[in-house]
């Protein structure tokens, strides 16, 4: 899959969790090496900021550079060494995502 590429936070991996905040957002900013705080104000243990908006979010160029971006450790024990695989995501062309948010 060849870009630009971006990554929706479809839900927490885990649905004992419950909903999230960031459920359904475009990924925006990560930064695992650093703490964050949620759209509802809840500590986070990495930066994270995730829109709405479609034109906000991140672009990538290809499937490899999304993996090595949202699989980036933060250097902190397991299971909080890579914390966006809490989330379950989806990759999705910018042409199908745009597609998908005029449906909505």
């Amino acid at each position: 899959m060849t870009g630009p590429l971006v990554v929706r936070l479809v839900r927490l991996a885990n649905p004992a969790f419950g909903p999230s905040s960031l459920d359904g957002l475009w990924l925006v900013e990560y930064d695992p090496r650093r703490p964050g705080t949620a759209p509802d104000g809840r500590p986070l243990v990495s930066h994270l900021i995730a829109s709405a908006r479609l034109p906000e979010a991140r672009r990538f160029d290809d499937i490899a550079e999304v993996h090595r971006y949202v699989y980036a450790e933060s250097g902190l024990p397991a299971p909080r060494d890579r914390p966006l695989s809490a989330y379950t995501l989806e990759v999705l062309s910018e042409q199908r995502a745009a597609a998908d948010e005029a449906d909505r």
